[in-house]
């Protein structure tokens, strides 16, 4: 894995909206990853990527409210134009939702889609591919059919691309976790600005 801070800016504000296309910034951002990802066997190579914006995403150009969190094609890992997604950063909400778009890459539809209805259990829970997180939803495992079609996915051989070996190895020089690089105040800091802090009843004893 490897992060990159880009002030590229993918997409533009239509007239009248509060946001950026979600569609518009996925082809910009896809097009620009390619045009970056060196080809295999560089190190340096990505099989997918992801872009996390703090722009706020629209389902269509000129929309008046955008509550877009995400956007990815179904099915295009190992696909090099068409292998990333887009997430909007929200705080630890997004982990969710960064999961839920590379779901997505892998060729999991969502768990209300026709193609998950001989799946779906009588609760009418759903799981990591909900379209969207509410009390309905349960996002710390993958449904049923989730399972189905990442597999079916994989054993295809559609993302072998998966299968290279690493150059290298991530690892944490220091052993230490991102929980204590970062203070639950500083965290508030980075989602909602600068004197931020967490609430109280949240802190257990």
């Amino acid at each position: 894995m490897k992060i990159i801070k880009t002030d590229e800016v993918f997409g533009i504000k239509h007239s009248g909206s509060d946001g950026i296309a979600a569609a518009e910034m996925l082809k910009q951002f896809c097009q620009w990853q390619k045009r970056n990802n060196p080809d295999e066997p560089s190190p340096e190579h990505h099989d997918a990527a992801l872009l996390l914006t703090r722009e706020n995403l629209c389902h269509n150009p000129g929309q008046k409210r955008c509550d877009t969190l995400g956007l990815a094609e179904l099915g295009r890992m190992c696909s090099p134009g068409s292998s990333c997604a887009i997430v909007q950063d929200n705080g630890l909400a997004a982990a969710f939702t960064i999961a839920h778009e590379i779901g997505h890459v892998l060729n999991m539809p969502h768990d209300d889609d026709a193609k998950c209805a001989g799946f779906r259990n009588r609760s009418g829970v759903h799981n990591v591919m909900s379209r969207m997180l509410d009390d309905n939803t349960f996002p710390w495992e993958w449904s049923k059919c989730s399972r189905y079609y990442v597999t079916e996915f994989l054993e295809a051989g559609y993302a072998n691309c998966l299968l290279d070996e690493p150059s290298k190895t991530m690892e944490r020089q220091d052993g230490r976790l991102p929980g204590e690089d970062y203070s639950e105040n500083k965290q508030c800091e980075l989602v909602f600005g600068q004197g931020s802090r967490i609430c109280p009843h949240m802190v257990s004893d």
